[in-house]
């Protein structure tokens, strides 16, 4: 099973990627909401998928943000991250609406 476009994944190990982060600071804005964000580390769970168009059906990496499961991005992020196939359970994807 493929990484799909437009889908966010929960992380395997979110911790690891939270961790690289390093300590939140409250005073940024994430950087797709432009608000202030003031939730815990343990709230940053989910890859979002960075678009650049369709996604090769062979991709084993792809870039994305960590985020929330609503797609709130980790303050921290100014880019996006490279991840793998099996830093995500892919199973659980979905496409995220923004509703």
């Amino acid at each position: 099973m493929p990484f799909r476009e437009g889908h966010i994944y929960p992380l395997r190990d979110p911790g690891r990627f939270v961790e690289a982060l390093g300590e939140i600071s409250h005073h940024r804005r994430t950087t797709l909401l432009a608000i202030p964000l003031e939730l815990p580390a343990s709230a940053f769970t989910h890859a979002l998928l960075a678009y650049y168009g369709p996604i090769p059906a062979d991709a084993a990496t792809h870039d994305a943000f960590i985020t929330t499961d609503k797609g709130d991005v980790h303050p921290n992020m100014d880019k996006p991250i490279s991840i793998h196939l099996d830093d995500v359970i892919l199973e659980d994807g979905r496409l995220l609406r923004l509703d």
